[in-house]
């Protein structure tokens, strides 16, 4: 609440409270201040969030690389698209890869390219660090790149320079290295399955997305998001359930659990009974 008057009043009374509030908020739209929500993308309004999109106005106008760090489905890859969208060099190249997703044998083919013959059945082939020149270059999952993957990352990031397979000669490129990674990179370097220099290098600046579990006041929004784009209802029972369902599959299991229920649903309403977890 804004204002209050106590009945009865003077109706130009309540005109001139009325005209004071609308002009408040026309120059709040014309001159936005730190309260305003400057990164609508990333859906909550609970502290944690708001922290987290604070951070991430500041560190996307910086070139130094980020690490994202958060449980599976909390949104790593939507968040470091975000970053691009809001840095200097969002009109250039964003390019991405999980690194789970790639076999071994062809992980440094893939990110730093090949020459024809530099092995058996190898073509020429741009890899993703050219492509991304003078943009934005996202791993997801990087603690599950090869140790040679990670020297190689190691010296793209201290030199600027790679040097594709079967080449002579190194390359020069500029670009700006998000990461994100669900594992523990303290507990793998314990491991010696990753490599101490290249965590330093990765994370000057670091974000942790918060669980949804340690974030349930921003579950009605998320839910209100995901339903309208269906043009669909939601009883409160419904999302009262959902409030309360402990998600192990973060914001993606919550998405998953919404779009099975708009199938289920009758009359573009969904109830208690159109909620089915796994």
């Amino acid at each position: 609440a804004e204002d209050y008057s106590v009945l009865p009043t003077n109706p130009e009374i309540i005109l001139e409270k009325l005209k004071n509030y609308c002009n408040a908020n026309f120059e709040k739209s014309i001159f936005p201040n730190e309260d305003v929500d400057l990164i609508p993308e990333f859906i909550g309004k609970t502290p944690e969030i708001l922290n987290l999109k604070n951070q991430v106005r500041k560190y996307a106008v910086t070139d130094l690389p980020i690490l994202l760090i958060g449980e599976s489905g909390t949104g790593k890859s939507f968040l470091a698209k975000l970053i691009h969208k809001y840095s200097k060099i969002s009109k250039n190249p964003f390019c991405e890869e999980n690194m789970a997703t790639i076999q071994e044998s062809i992980a440094e083919a893939v990110l730093f390219g090949t020459k024809r013959w530099a092995y058996t059945g190898a073509e020429d082939r741009i890899g993703l660090v050219e492509t991304a020149k003078n943009g934005t270059l996202f791993l997801d999952e990087i603690s599950e790149s090869s140790l040679g993957v990670q020297a190689k990352l190691l010296r793209l990031i201290s030199e600027k320079s790679y040097r594709p397979l079967g080449e002579n000669e190194d390359k020069k490129t500029d670009l700006r290295l998000i990461t994100a990674s669900n594992a523990n990179l303290q507990k793998a370097i314990e491991n010696k399955t990753f490599r101490e220099d290249l965590f330093y290098r990765i994370n000057p600046l670091t974000i942790k997305i918060p669980p949804l579990r340690e974030r349930k006041d921003d579950i009605p929004l998320l839910i209100e998001y995901f339903v309208s784009r269906k043009k669909k209802d939601i009883t409160f029972g419904a999302i009262e359930l959902l409030k309360n369902h402990n998600w192990k599959g973060n914001v993606r299991e919550l998405e998953s659990t919404l779009e099975r229920a708009i199938c289920l649903c009758s009359n573009n309403t969904i109830t208690k009974e159109d909620l089915i977890f796994y």
